[in-house]
């Protein structure tokens, strides 16, 4: 048994064939379809490096209790900034404050 897939317009009443290369994926916005080309989709791609970067302190009230039960990673300082890291931890503690990070771990 060899299966085939063919694809015509929806509002076309003869049913034409449109050719696999002829078709490009869209995204409903709303209730507009919006087409996107392959070009078009690398260009919306966020490009981001690898890094962990500091965004800023809020208070630990602000972060909703669910965001604490995803994945854990461990941040750990270099051997020389030991002092400096523990420094920076305790003082969030004390005021009830957690860091926003921005966290990439490979480029994209």
């Amino acid at each position: 048994v060899k299966m085939t897939r063919e694809s015509a317009l929806v509002d076309d009443p003869t049913n034409t064939v449109v050719d696999e290369e002829d078709i490009i994926k869209a995204y409903y916005y709303g209730i507009s379809a919006v087409p996107i080309t392959e070009t078009d989709a690398d260009l919306l791609l966020y490009q981001t490096r690898k890094c962990l970067k500091l965004l800023g302190f809020i208070s630990e009230d602000e972060i909703p209790r669910n965001f604490y039960m995803s994945g854990v990673d461990i941040v750990l300082p270099d051997p020389k900034h030991v002092t400096t890291f523990n420094a920076l931890v305790q003082a969030l503690f004390n005021r009830k404050e957690v860091a926003l990070v921005r966290y990439c771990y490979r480029d994209k």
